[in-house]
């Protein structure tokens, strides 16, 4: 009988974890911060991905690098950009806008720590 109370138990936390891990997504999701969403489909203008809850939504096909066009079932950042209504307006998300802020939060984080950083030059100003 011990064995089953303790096979309850562990349910019971691992379905607590689930549970807050939800929770934190959603709070991340209204906050507009960065989350990993799965890609469900690329079609040729526009990737759905799974937002929990049985929620999609999309992300421009034109915000992924060329030639790096991302598959289903892969992780990418995204950003909420737009909450859709319904089926009339799909919820959208930036992919773009989501490696800008990792890539900006990387930086500070460099800086904080005082440690170098690589990277290319791509432009100069003068002055």
């Amino acid at each position: 009988m011990e064995e089953s109370m303790t096979m309850e138990e562990a349910e019971g936390q691992s379905m607590a974890h689930l549970l807050e891990e939800q929770a934190e997504f959603h709070t991340k999701l209204e906050k507009r911060e960065v989350v990993w969403v799965k890609v469900v489909q690329v079609s040729t203008d526009q990737v759905l991905v799974d937002i929990g809850e049985k929620n999609e939504a999309v992300i421009p096909l034109s915000e992924f690098p060329a030639g790096e066009a991302p598959t289903a079932g892969r992780r990418v950042p995204a950003i909420l950009v737009k909450r859709g209504h319904g089926d009339r307006q799909p919820t959208t998300m930036s992919a773009a806008k989501a490696r800008w802020k990792l890539g900006w939060e990387l930086a500070v984080k460099a800086f904080t720590d005082k440690s170098r950083v690589r990277g290319k030059v791509l432009s100069s100003v003068k002055g």
